[in-house]
């Protein structure tokens, strides 16, 4: 690790101006670890970049906006398990990130994702924020490159509130039709597929006919909505 970030900072960092308020020393770490996360195959993703956690960021904000600069990332997770204002932070940072795009006529690419970062099934965020991706394929290679490709949106609902999405303008007006219209019909039939699936699990038997008949309408409904 020493041996790799020095030449990091030897090198990659030895002319390079950086936001005010940041050392080469600091900001060296934060790109030896998105290279070594890279190295193993992996997708760097900023994770709740204005959480507050021990009355100082968990990310350092400097090192944020150079990131952002140099777009040495995957992705952003734009909602995460944090507090409101965290969230709130995120999404005014992503929205002007996207505007200085807009300003000096040059693409800001931004993916971004939305995470509940749940650790248990209830008494959490579970099913609270999520992400929307508009992937051609149920298949994770495809999945990825939609995210990567700014096509997906980042999603929140909490109890007794509205549904919130953020990202695209286009991709928002066509998630909230989706959520009004689709994810009804579609999240009744998985419902109750999960129901026969709990059972089974449970060590009775499963309503095989009864599972068959849903994947069906199921398909049907994917069908009708976008065809084959």
């Amino acid at each position: 690790y020493d041996k790799e970030y020095q030449h990091i900072l030897e090198n990659e960092l030895k002319d390079k101006t950086l936001v005010e308020g940041l050392s080469k020393e600091k900001y060296a770490h934060a790109v030896w670890t998105v290279k070594k996360i890279h190295e193993f195959g992996g997708y760097a993703v900023l994770a709740h970049p204005y959480w507050v956690a021990g009355q100082k960021f968990h990310l350092n904000r400097p090192v944020y906006d150079q990131l952002l600069n140099d777009g040495l990332y995957d992705a952003v997770e734009l909602l995460g398990d944090v507090t409101p204002e965290d969230n709130l932070l995120s999404i005014a940072k992503y929205f002007e990130e996207v505007a200085k795009g807009w300003l000096t006529k040059s693409l800001r690419k931004i993916p971004i994702i939305s995470n509940s970062d749940t650790h248990r099934s209830h008494e959490h965020t579970y099913g609270r924020y999520w992400t929307l991706v508009f992937a051609e394929k149920l298949k994770q290679e495809e999945i990825f490159d939609a995210i990567f490709d700014l096509k997906s949106v980042a999603c929140e609902h909490h109890p007794g509130e509205n549904l919130r999405i953020y990202g695209p303008f286009d991709l928002v007006e066509y998630a909230f039709f989706l959520h009004r219209e689709f994810f009804p019909l579609h999240d009744k039939i998985c419902a109750k597929e999960g129901e026969l699936y709990m059972h089974s699990l449970n060590g009775e038997e499963p309503d095989h006919r009864e599972l068959e008949r849903l994947k069906v309408e199921l398909d049907e409904l994917y069908e009708k909505t976008w065809g084959k």
